[in-house]
């Protein structure tokens, strides 16, 4: 239902259990007058990443020795990632640890930070382990998620922070947050249980690959912890019913411009983690605070 009354020409939502890769729940939403809604799907790779891509940039600078709690000034890039942004200047009076940016979305944090520590091969290597331009073996046929990084400390800096290079499924976004709630290890995801055709025959829980160890996948959740309590998705998450009290949350949002090209008619792809201990993991992309 909030699907169908959403503004979004195209909304999924997906439920995921991180420790089995369970897909619990798997909808869509599209505004039939739109005429961008027929190019989505769930496991269709044509949505840009935007800032979620973020999740795989603070694995690179995590693995790099990056320490997330140290400050880093920065000034602009909210909208964009040019030059300049890439240079200290001495009006840099406005500074945001990794911690604080992965919540605010804060873009010329990541890119100052991936240009002075990566190079566009770690990035590779990091969203590979995330299962970036690789077959995600699930129950229905999923395009590969893709990341192409040009030369240039530039192109680094606008790739790392979400602007420029990868695309992925919904499907595949939502194993991301699985990955980092399951402690670093990626699941098979999964719709088939069981089969009628062959009683007593059940799924069997399947790791394709360990994507990070579960110290980088815990720091990683605590980034997105504060992008609901203190960030970019505050808004949606308050007022916490209380019925939902005591449910630990963590998230990542992204923001596609309505100023500039809309090939998707996505604004707003979010994914994250409600309540890690029980592992229970939502993705969901819909027109929510865009700008």
């Amino acid at each position: 239902k909030r699907l169908a009354v959403s503004r979004a020409p195209y909304a999924a939502v997906i439920l995921m259990d991180p420790a089995t890769g369970a897909v619990l729940a798997m909808a869509e939403g599209r505004q039939g007058d739109s005429p961008n809604a027929s190019q989505h799907g769930v496991t269709r790779a044509n949505m840009p990443a935007a800032s979620i891509f973020k999740l795989v940039t603070a694995a690179a600078l995590l693995d790099a020795g990056v320490d997330p709690a140290v400050p880093r000034c920065y000034h602009g890039g909210s909208r964009s990632i040019d030059e300049s942004h890439l240079i200290a200047e001495p009006h840099d009076t406005t500074c945001a640890t990794m911690r604080e940016a992965m919540a605010r979305s804060i873009n010329p944090v990541f890119a100052r930070l991936a240009t002075e520590n990566l190079t566009a091969g770690d990035l590779a290597a990091a969203a590979e382990d995330l299962q970036f331009g690789r077959h995600i073996p699930f129950d229905v046929a999923t395009e590969p998620s893709r990341l192409a990084v040009d030369a240039g400390a530039l192109a680094l800096g606008r790739a790392a922070a979400g602007f420029d290079g990868a695309e992925l499924s919904p499907i595949h976004a939502a194993l991301l947050a699985a990955t980092v709630a399951n402690d670093g290890l990626t699941m098979r995801p999964y719709l088939v249980a069981a089969d009628s055709l062959q009683p007593g025959l059940r799924r069997k829980p399947l790791s394709i690959g360990r994507a990070m160890p579960a110290s980088r996948a815990k720091a990683i959740a605590a980034l997105m912890s504060d992008t609901v309590s203190a960030g970019s998705a505050t808004r949606q998450f308050q007022p916490w019913p209380d019925d939902l009290a005591g449910v630990t949350v963590a998230g990542n949002t992204g923001t596609i411009d309505r100023n500039g090209p809309q090939p998707l008619g996505l604004p707003q792809p979010s994914d994250g983690i409600l309540d890690a201990a029980d592992a229970i993991t939502v993705i969901f992309n819909e027109d929510v605070n865009c700008g």
